[in-house]
């Protein structure tokens, strides 16, 4: 397992037998990272200190019936004190509701169940500001769960949504937000180079977005903006 912090990598060895798979981490303070691996049923959350040892630092087991496998990746998720949690969205395709919340897993079984999707706040919002509570997470939505009404960033329904959030029992607080909208070929004097094109939103520390084009040896930042109704 290789991370990338501050562009210098971060080496741990994984059991040859495990079946578990790195799918979300997170930076602690000081020199720490977080790593949480899954393999739907069993998550494992271990601290990855700069000499590559890995440390457990909780473990949950869900359902042994592949069939209710949470639809969402769970996240590694953040306290506004250090504490370290689990965010897990198991309503799927369809945004987290009170009927289907999202949960905050802790250590020692302790389940939080969490604030509805309808609730989202950009975080510059004054509501989210006045409020420091919740956990800061980098969570994996399907785009049901976010719509753009400029028919440019159609998203890709084949490419998952990255928000970065702080969510409370009260808010969901967008802190910024990664879509794919699509892949293509250049134009046909541009035969054959291809390029993804990707919007994305940052509200913390400052408002800004930007509709971005990469490629092989180049990229393209159009200013943007983006409000939330």
């Amino acid at each position: 397992m290789v991370l990338f912090r501050g562009g210098g990598p971060r080496f741990a060895l994984m059991p040859e037998d495990t079946s578990l798979t790195p799918i979300s981490a997170a930076e602690l303070p000081g020199d720490d990272l977080l790593v949480l691996t899954s393999n739907g049923s069993q998550t494992v959350v271990q601290k990855l200190s700069k000499g590559g040892a890995l440390t457990q630092v909780f473990e949950w087991k869900g359902p042994q019936d592949t069939e209710r496998y949470p639809s969402n990746p769970d996240a590694i998720a953040t306290g506004p004190h250090g504490e370290v949690g689990v965010i897990r969205t198991s309503s799927g395709n369809e945004p987290a509701s009170a009927e289907d919340p999202a949960r905050l897993i802790q250590a020692k079984g302790k389940e939080t169940k969490l604030a509805p999707w309808s609730t989202l706040t950009l975080a510059d919002d004054p509501a989210c500001k006045s409020d420091p509570s919740g956990f800061r997470a980098t969570v994996q939505l399907t785009s049901e769960w976010v719509h753009f009404e400029n028919v440019q960033d159609k998203s890709d329904a084949q490419a998952p949504i990255f928000a970065r959030v702080r969510w409370s029992e009260t808010r969901v607080c967008l802190e910024g937000l990664e879509m794919r909208t699509r892949s293509t070929e250049g134009e046909k004097r541009e035969a054959g180079r291809k390029f993804e094109q990707w919007a994305v939103s940052r509200t913390f520390p400052q408002n800004q977005a930007a509709r971005i084009a990469i490629g092989a040896g180049f990229d393209f930042r159009q200013p943007a903006k983006c409000v939330v109704r």
